[in-house]
């Protein structure tokens, strides 16, 4: 996995060295890593580097294992109330942090 390390903000970079000694940061804990990251809505900014830090093959793994789970998935979902559901983002990330930071996040548990 190719790493673009200027991309990172120097607390970033601590958090991923703290990461790398405990966990010898697997594939798992990068993706955990790179999802916490992504859902902070207050604290996500623009990067000022753009490049990424997966290559393409990457990329392409991930894709193959999100597609290798759906097919696996029920394609009708039973789900918990109340629900919120954001669509038509075409990709603008900015804008989905705007709607979590206003409505809330999504939670990996319900709440009970």
């Amino acid at each position: 996995m190719l790493w673009h390390l200027s991309c990172f903000a120097v607390s970033d970079l601590l958090m991923l060295g703290h990461f790398c000694i405990c966990f010898a940061l697997s594939d798992v804990f990068l993706l955990l890593w790179v999802i916490a990251h992504l859902l902070k809505p207050r604290g996500w900014k623009l990067p000022v580097c753009r490049q990424f830090f997966w290559d393409c093959n990457d990329i392409a793994d991930l894709c193959d294992s999100a597609e290798r789970i759906s097919a696996s998935e029920p394609s009708v979902l039973q789900l918990r109330v109340p629900i919120k559901i954001f669509g038509d983002l075409h990709g603008r990330f900015g804008d989905l942090m705007r709607l979590f930071d206003e409505y809330g996040a999504p939670r990996l548990r319900p709440e009970t």
